[in-house]
């Protein structure tokens, strides 16, 4: 009888602290004990202000989300190779980068040719999501033609 109650009460406490676990699919650039994400910040602060310094820094959040995924999936969240994509096919971005990045932001940046890198991003997404092509493909084909 003692050994039966020991084991509900191990087999509860298992059970509780297994439930404490993060189960996050996917990784936003966030603490794992904050509702606020990085990534939840600097896509504001980019819409909000469009300036350089906030280019710069959704940039570095993507590119730390696109080559540090992390969650249960182990991949970027869904979109999120097609906006950092389409964020580096825009023109000027590339330039806006190289003058404004500070030269820690530009030491973590893996790749310099934006233009190459924002349609591959494109093709990951497709990859990682293939029920997006339909609407990743008139994108990159539109961004060839430029």
């Amino acid at each position: 009888m003692r050994k039966m109650k020991l084991f509900a009460i191990c087999a509860a406490a298992v059970a509780c602290l297994a439930s404490c676990a993060p189960s996050n699919l996917y990784y936003w650039g966030n603490d794992v004990f904050s509702s606020e994400t990085q990534y939840d910040e600097a896509a504001y602060q980019y819409y909000k202000k469009h300036s350089p310094e906030a280019i710069c820094e959704l940039i570095m959040t993507y590119e730390d989300m696109v080559t540090n995924p992390g969650g249960l999936r182990q991949v970027p969240p869904p979109g999120i190779c097609a906006e950092y994509g389409y964020l580096l096919l825009t023109p000027d971005v590339e330039q806006i980068f190289a003058a404004t990045a500070t030269k820690a932001q530009r030491d973590r940046m893996s790749r310099t040719d934006f233009y190459q890198y924002g349609l591959e991003l494109m093709q990951k997404e497709i990859e990682y999501y293939p029920e997006s092509a339909q609407f990743i493909e008139p994108l990159v084909k539109r961004a060839k033609e430029r």
